[in-house]
């Protein structure tokens, strides 16, 4: 129906999550493309006979959930014993050394009234605020910081979309708990431990110095932060970016803001889509900023995302097969409307108002909310690109090839 799927009849003979599923399927215009048959278990769409023998191979005793993330994170083996134990609340805090009998005091050694639980050690003891605020938490994940123990560990520990100073947030996650554990230690038996004298500087040159040694130097390579912001478009010209998101339900959101030359914003959106993988999401992102910039009739369109991949898509002639290649179409048909449309890839510090727009994305019911102003909880992070504020992140300049 209006080349649409009939949702009435999908949630009336299936199940929610199947319809949810279902509808980020897009349906393709008769007139532009037929239906084709494809190999789901490639990136192009292609059989080959090394995804069909990975199809038939079925792997014993499979990790947990967990582990398998903590083996695969970027961190020095004694920080993964670490974050093993940290998981698990066997690090030996007070309140631990009290229920075996270790100790007769479970209170902690800088709040002298309240437990040193692993919650409070880790997060609510001051010593521990201190950390945390010098080093900074994103915007994104400031909200989990009013979760319980579990909640906590699992928003920041498994977020793999975040990044923080060029980092990984995960990564820089268990950093800044190792630290905080082993300032703990030290500040119990070691009498002259006066506490770090910059938190933040100790914690990212280890894990700068960390991530280097694990990068095998090619030529002249050097790693240098680099200061990045966005960019307002130039005179006459309006810039849409789009970010896809995907949360731990598998659910997954688009959004995205155009704005003119002035860094104003003139249009907005959230999508909750329904249930799929986080390049679906950017595709469909990038799908209706581009509808909602040809229904303002917008003459001069630059368009930027952090999506690497969806751009050589949306550059690449060879998506006949490829699973998303309706969405593709899509998007080169609207871009043909413009007089002028450039596409380009960013980094995600560049991108910072639409990636938190696709993350609010799913606190929406199903479908796009268009916004003709912009939300309240964006007002800093615009004014922060109007400003023209610039945030860091680690460049690796030349050719680097890892161990």
């Amino acid at each position: 129906m209006d080349n649409c799927w009939d949702t009435i009849l999908l949630y009336a003979c299936l199940p929610p999550e199947i319809v949810e599923k279902i509808l980020c399927i897009p349906i393709s215009n008769p007139a532009s493309v037929r239906d084709k048959v494809i190999w789901q278990h490639t990136s192009n769409g292609k059989f080959s006979v090394k995804s069909a023998y990975n199809c038939l191979v079925t792997i014993q005793q499979t990790p947990s959930r967990k582990w398998r993330h903590i083996w695969n994170l970027s961190i020095p083996p004694k920080l993964k014993i670490f974050t093993w134990l940290f998981i698990q609340s066997r690090l030996l805090t007070n309140e631990n050394r009290f229920r075996r009998h270790m100790t007769d005091n479970p209170n902690c050694s800088h709040c002298i009234d309240l437990y040193e639980s692993m919650l409070h050690l880790f997060r609510d003891c001051r010593k521990a605020k201190e950390v945390w605020k010098d080093v900074g938490v994103p915007v994104t994940m400031q909200r989990t910081f009013n979760l319980d123990w579990e909640g906590w560990i699992t928003a920041n520990l498994y977020q793999n979309n975040c990044k923080h100073f060029g980092f990984n947030w995960s990564q820089l996650f268990v950093f800044i708990c190792w630290f905080i554990w082993k300032w703990r230690n030290k500040f119990i038996f070691d009498n002259d431990f006066k506490g770090p004298h910059n938190a933040s500087t100790t914690i990212l040159q280890y894990l700068l110095e960390w991530n280097n040694a694990n990068i095998k130097q090619s030529g002249d390579s050097t790693t240098r932060v680099e200061m990045i912001g966005w960019k307002k478009p130039n005179r006459g010209h309006f810039k849409l970016n789009v970010d896809g998101s995907k949360n731990d339900k598998g659910q997954i959101g688009a959004g995205g803001v155009i704005r003119n030359n002035e860094g104003v914003w003139c249009k907005g959106f959230m999508q909750h889509i329904g249930y799929g993988e986080v390049l679906q999401a950017e595709a469909w992102g990038l799908v209706t900023g581009l509808q909602i910039a040809v229904d303002m009739q917008i003459k001069h369109l630059d368009v930027e995302s952090d999506s690497a991949i969806l751009i050589n898509l949306i550059q690449s002639k060879d998506i006949d097969l490829h699973p998303l290649g309706t969405l593709i179409l899509n998007c080169r048909s609207l871009m043909n409307h413009f007089e002028s449309c450039s596409i380009k890839h960013i980094h995600r510090e560049r991108n910072m108002v639409a990636d938190i727009l696709a993350k609010h994305s799913l606190d929406n019911e199903l479908g796009v909310c268009r916004m003709d102003t912009n939300p309240p909880f964006m007002n800093q992070v615009l004014m922060d690109d109007i400003d023209g504020l610039v945030r860091p992140r680690m460049v690796v300049t030349a050719s680097v090839e890892q161990w």
